[in-house]
């Protein structure tokens, strides 16, 4: 699947990995992204929040949540 920024179907992948494949920070990550490009900050907000408890000390976790 070719990835595009602002993608919804991707959007219901990624939520669909996460609830298959827990805890799938990669998909948690991949998420943060489209809502930022969709420029839904507060779901984007949300969504580093709960990566942050899956792994507070990834890098690319911190980096989202600095960001927001």
């Amino acid at each position: 699947m070719a990835i595009r920024y602002g993608d919804i179907s991707l959007i219901n992948s990624l939520f669909e990995d996460i609830s298959q494949n827990a805890p799938a920070i990669e998909a948690h990550k991949l998420l943060i992204e489209q809502y930022i490009s969709f420029g839904w900050n507060d779901a984007a907000s949300d969504q580093t929040a709960e990566l942050l408890q899956l792994a507070s000390n990834d890098a690319d976790a911190q980096r989202l949540h600095a960001a927001k």
